[in-house]
């Protein structure tokens, strides 16, 4: 059961609404970018509804859930915990890869209604692929391309959101983010990685499950690179 308590962990950083001013531009563009209160609410659904695929399978017992769910509790708690810490190291490379002009423009396009509605149509029906599998109960996570994602939430748009997007999408600071997403993504994932193996040992996992999460690859994925020209 160790394993259900990080089924969850490994989330999508959404774009969303700023709930607070920060101090710095790099540290609104977290802000903005990571949506705590998104990533949170869909971390705790998208569990759920895993281990409620596993009840209905007949594969885990509902009162083997339940006995869980004070352990599995402190597990997303102190994970989510260490959100401020996920920020503070997005906010420091983000600082170095983005000037601060485009940092102050990415947090408010990131707190805009289209991009709201954008993270609201990333996060919809997205448990079974963004959570990773969880063991025993007959299913897959896989990793989601950034342009699949993409195409997913623009299906989802109203034509006027899908303009007020596009212009968003082209104007420089946007371009700019493009080119940096990668870094920016590792530098998240990572965190997050520090997060887990640390919830994990204030539930008392094993140091070889904190491993395992470790090196659980990023539920979204960078797509390839074109192929070079021909000569």
């Amino acid at each position: 059961m160790r394993y259900l308590f990080a089924a969850a962990a490994l989330m999508l950083s959404s774009t969303g609404q700023a709930a607070e001013p920060a101090a710095s531009p790099a540290q609104a563009f977290a802000h903005a970018w990571l949506d705590r209160d998104s990533t949170t609410a869909f971390s705790r659904l998208a569990l759920h509804d895993k281990l409620q695929r596993c009840v209905n399978r007949g594969l885990v017992e509902q009162s083997r859930i339940d006995a869980a769910r004070p352990k599995l509790e402190l597990y997303l708690n102190t994970f989510f915990d260490g959100f401020d810490r996920v920020e503070g190291r997005v906010a420091d490379k983000a600082q170095t890869v983005l000037s601060a002009n485009d940092l102050r423009s990415l947090a408010k396009a990131f707190s805009s209604a289209p991009f709201r509605r954008m993270r609201k149509e990333a996060l919809a029906n997205m448990s079974q692929t963004i959570v990773p599998a969880v063991p025993g109960c007959g299913d897959q996570g896989k990793p989601v391309a950034v342009s699949q994602l993409g195409a997913n939430v623009l299906a989802g748009l109203r034509p006027a959101e899908i303009a007020q997007f596009r212009a968003l999408a082209m104007s420089p600071p946007l371009q700019h983010f493009g080119h940096v997403m990668p870094q920016l993504m590792a530098v998240m994932m990572d965190a997050y990685r520090d997060d887990v193996a640390h919830a994990m040992q204030v539930i008392g996992a094993s140091p070889a499950a904190e491993q395992a999460m470790r090196a659980m690859p990023s539920p979204i994925v960078m797509d390839a690179p074109p192929p070079a020209p021909n000569p």
